[in-house]
């Protein structure tokens, strides 16, 4: 006898296009959509009554309390952590300051790409479907989860999760941050790299230039980063990245691996982290720290997108939570948008007043 199929629950307006979207996913779910906020409550609560698990959540933002999805996004998460929640909104994954709040409020995923979405719920339908395995989600209590399904799982639902001690499943040690700990600590399986990072038309031609990621088993003593400074021609706004775990919104950037140049690194890390494949243009600056046991390098790039009209991620993995486009205005408003240093308002304001931009070609190679 076949698995009951995972139920979605969707409130949105009557978007012709948006609804034939959801509604092809009939075959993996049992769909049932809403365009008022009372009726998917009148919903939510017969499913508590009967005591039946809702799997996935997809809703508008809404503009009044009739159609208002963050009031569903709170009523959902304080009945359980096991459901996935997603606000498909221009609107929302466009702003810095609505995606923390969205994220904030219980929000698993941020977007307005259909094809972003596309790929979480596929991944959801087929963990929810096949939930043969021995290992839980120490995060939420999913039970049923193969390796495989862990390492998808766990970013998807919980980048956001503010950092637990929690015991991981596959060893067995307590962790202060259990995704942090899963992410660096266990080799992913082979199935999972494919299932959590579906890699995109554009990140596989990069893929395919460079080679793919570096190895990661050699001993390193000094530590490299390349952060970057991307700013959109277009509007003149900056590309900033949602960290994990609720730090707020940082510059896109991390650590060098071995066998790989800085600007490689930059590159790789703004498309990982902010779903944009760029052109550096120049250096901001250099920045050497000696410490007794290491050094540290840390070069910082300024860049541009490679087309003006690419949208930042939206799906919630290891690297991040997604990425918007941010205004020297939005930086300014700290009361809405929650940044995790002073780095990115001070580099937008370098820029802004002309500050110098020194050539690539002061970086090279020796010899």
């Amino acid at each position: 006898m076949a698995p009951p199929l995972p139920k979605l629950l969707i409130l949105a307006p009557e978007d012709r296009g948006l609804n034939s979207f959801l509604q092809s996913f009939s075959h993996l779910y049992q769909v049932a959509h809403f365009t008022r906020l009372v009726d998917a409550l009148v919903y939510l609560q017969s499913l508590d009554q009967s005591g039946t698990f809702l799997d996935v959540v997809v809703t508008k933002l809404g503009y009044s309390e009739d159609d208002n999805g963050l009031a569903l996004v709170q009523a959902v998460r304080q009945r359980d952590e096991k459901t996935f929640i997603c606000i498909y909104s221009q609107r929302a994954s466009e702003s810095a300051s609505l995606r923390i709040d969205c994220f904030d409020r219980g929000a698993s995923m941020v977007t307005h790409n259909s094809g972003d979405l596309q790929i979480a719920m596929q991944s959801i339908a087929r963990i929810n479907m096949n939930r043969t395995g021995s290992l839980i989600c120490p995060v939420c209590g999913l039970h049923g989860l193969n390796d495989v399904d862990l390492f998808v799982h766990a970013p998807l639902y919980h980048v956001n999760a503010r950092p637990r001690r929690a015991t991981c499943p596959l060893c067995q040690n307590a962790d202060e941050d259990f995704l942090k700990h899963l992410h660096l600590s266990h080799p992913f399986p082979a199935d999972a790299v494919r299932a959590l990072k579906p890699v995109s038309p554009l990140q596989r031609h990069y893929l395919d230039e460079v080679g793919g990621p570096p190895p990661m088993d050699q001993p390193v003593y000094l530590f490299a980063f390349a952060l970057v400074v991307c700013r959109r021609p277009s509007d003149r706004k900056i590309l900033l990245v949602q960290e994990r775990g609720g730090e707020g919104f940082w510059l896109p950037g991390g650590h060098v691996e071995p066998m790989e140049d800085l600007q490689t690194a930059a590159i790789r890390e703004t498309l990982e982290e902010g779903g944009i494949l760029v052109d550096l243009k120049g250096i901001l600056r250099v920045e050497y720290s000696p410490y007794p046991r290491y050094s540290r390098l840390r070069v910082i790039f300024y860049a541009e997108p490679r087309d003006d009209r690419m949208h930042p991620k939206t799906i919630p993995d290891y690297e991040s939570c997604g990425a918007a486009w941010v205004s020297s205005d939005e930086l300014k408003d700290t009361q809405h948008i929650r940044l995790r240093g002073a780095e990115p308002h001070q580099w937008a304001t370098y820029l802004a007043r002309g500050g110098q931009i020194f050539p690539l070609h002061v970086l090279t190679h020796e010899g």
